[in-house]
């Protein structure tokens, strides 16, 4: 706008748009000072004053009808010969106190996080492989699980890549429990237990 506000002066408005690609409408609703075009909400003739509001509030507040909805307020107070607003006027009474709301329980959905693999040294990420072998005779197969190990890109300080260097080496990945490059613990998932 401003290079129009600049331009417009010397070859005009129209020539100004054009040769900006702009529309000319635009720019005069542009330049117009906005005028506010909502109008105030009209008094209902019928609606209820503050007293009448604060009846029918302590009657919905009531002991015995805490754990009612509206229209059974309604009906129970036409039953005793009394009647303190219609049915919308108690929702809208609520509502506006901030006490009505969906009664059914509504699912909530946690915020989904992405899971993450953290590893500070070598051979500290491992999974699982399962291939599927066929077996000697039709609809038999054996399934063969064997650890992979899984090494991540080493990191710079300032948080750039350093290439493809990886964190070990190649004898790291290979499996502990074949290789014999780990000592034995007591809750080493290789370790063989006696039940």
């Amino acid at each position: 706008m401003g290079a129009l506000a600049e331009l417009s002066p010397l070859v005009g408005t129209m020539a100004a748009c054009k040769a900006l690609n702009l529309s000319r409408a635009s720019i005069y609703r542009h330049r117009l000072p906005r005028i506010s075009t909502a109008k105030p909400r009209r008094k209902v003739p019928r609606a209820l004053v503050a007293s009448e509001r604060q009846t029918a509030l302590a009657y919905l507040h009531s002991e015995r009808f805490q754990n009612c909805s509206p229209a059974a307020v309604c009906a129970t107070s036409l039953d005793e010969g009394t009647y303190p607003c219609s049915i919308r006027t108690m929702y809208r009474l609520l509502a506006a106190e901030g006490e009505s709301r969906e009664r059914r329980d509504q699912l909530t959905h946690p915020a989904y996080t992405k899971h993450e693999l953290l590893a500070t040294a070598p051979n500290q990420l491992w999974s699982w492989d399962i291939t599927k072998l066929m077996g000697p005779t039709k609809w038999t197969y054996f399934y063969l699980r064997h650890p992979r190990c899984f090494q991540p890109l080493r990191r710079r300080l300032d948080g750039g890549a350093s290439g493809n260097s990886r964190i070990g080496t190649a004898t790291d990945c290979r499996n502990p429990c074949l290789t014999g490059n780990r000592s034995r613990s007591v809750d080493d998932p290789c370790r063989s237990r006696r039940t």
